[in-house]
């Protein structure tokens, strides 16, 4: 089992899979300066099992009305977020 560098700062990408969202994450990544939590509908989209293997975590984030709670939790430890909206 590998451990997990927590003295990197935790980013969280809503919307990972999306061109913009992907571009970030691998910014990210690359930088070697933070972990990334990578937010997306479907663990197993070619987009969310590429950043799983350079390093995301990727987790399953629905963003609909109602559905705060899960946002929230998938939110937490972050010290900061990337995020789009309309």
């Amino acid at each position: 089992m590998s451990q997990i560098d927590t003295s990197k700062p935790l980013i969280t990408v809503v919307g990972a899979s999306s061109k913009q969202g992907r571009s970030v994450a691998k910014s990210l990544l690359d930088s070697g300066r933070y972990r990334v939590r990578a937010l997306t509908r479907r663990l197993d989209s070619q987009p969310a099992q590429a950043l799983a293997k350079k390093g995301a975590e990727v987790v399953v984030a629905p963003l609909e009305f109602g559905r705060q709670a899960e946002l929230t939790e998938a939110l937490k430890g972050s010290a900061g977020a990337f995020l789009m909206t309309p």
